[in-house]
């Protein structure tokens, strides 16, 4: 072995060994580490002693013990290798991160997202998902989430998105409020106890039972003022109650119905151009994590 022409380096593979056996202490355990026989480590410390022409371990019966030259190179190996480590590390691959964060509204993450995530932790047991449900926009470049669920018309800049859900709304009841009336219909709601969705973020682009009315074209009548509610689940929850009649939105209600907890007043739903979109930068590198999440997420809203 030779010394590297160009920069009048002893070769890597010797340095490596040398730092390896002064950290361990041990030539054993470095043969261990570097997957050699100690008989090789040993020919390698002997090679490197050649060639910088001093000795760097003392041996001794059952131990080894750096030479005040041996402590002076390792200095400068372990200088090297750091600065050498910290400059290639950008490029090495990154372990995969095992968690991840996923931003949705409250109602939708409380009715739609939470019950399935289920599903998920039963393929990937490995990865860890947040949920931060907060009706508030949200930003991904500044609040740290690796992916959204937003509501809207899935246009939104240097993102991409896929729907999940469409925007359909029914009228829905109690079955106990549902059997005290003969026949509800859209012309006579405003003698019925209307419950509404008030204060705080309009999520749902401020549908409400005026929007609702006027989408079916109903004669303008004053509503019966009815109890409101800052929260959506708050309001399903006043109308399983038997409260009065609310905005069910398809996504939050299906498992009601199918339960018996709620009935659909009317069979034909208001549908709009909106929808809740799965979103992403499209700029920006998603993590193994996050595909397998996006790719669950698409497939289970198919179901």
């Amino acid at each position: 072995m030779t010394f590297n022409k160009k920069y009048n380096l002893p070769p890597m593979d010797l340095l490596l060994c040398f730092e390896a056996v002064s950290r361990h202490g041990s030539f054993t355990l470095a043969a261990e580490e570097l997957c050699l026989t100690q008989s090789a480590v040993s020919k390698k410390i002997s090679a490197l002693e050649t060639q910088l022409s001093t000795k760097l371990f003392e041996r001794m019966h059952r131990a080894i013990r750096l030479t005040e030259d041996g402590r002076k190179i390792l200095h400068q190996v372990e200088a090297s290798l750091l600065q050498l480590n910290e400059g290639l590390k950008p490029y090495f691959p990154q372990p995969d991160q095992k968690r991840i964060t996923v931003s949705a509204s409250v109602s939708f993450a409380y009715f739609w997202l939470i019950p399935k995530l289920e599903k998920f932790y039963n393929l990937y047991p490995d990865i860890e998902v947040n949920v931060i449900s907060s009706d508030t926009p949200v930003d991904l470049k500044k609040d740290g989430s690796d992916i959204a669920i937003l509501f809207g018309d899935g246009e939104w800049p240097d993102m991409q998105s896929d729907q999940l859900v469409q925007e359909v709304i029914y009228v829905v009841a109690s079955p106990a409020y549902m059997d005290r009336y003969d026949k509800i219909s859209p012309a006579n709601l405003s003698d019925h106890t209307l419950i509404h969705l008030k204060g705080g973020v309009q999520i749902h682009d401020g549908v409400n039972w005026d929007k609702w009315m006027h989408a079916y074209q109903v004669a303008h009548k004053p509503l019966r003022q009815g109890p409101a509610f800052n929260s959506y689940p708050l309001v399903l929850q006043a109308v399983e109650a038997g409260r009065g009649l609310g905005l069910g939105w398809d996504y939050a209600i299906q498992e009601k119905i199918d339960k018996g907890q709620l009935c659909r007043v009317f069979e034909e739903p208001l549908k709009t151009s909106n929808g809740y979109y799965l979103v992403s930068s499209s700029q920006a590198d998603l993590s193994r994590p996050t595909r397998q999440f996006k790719e669950w997420i698409i497939s289970e809203a198919k179901i």
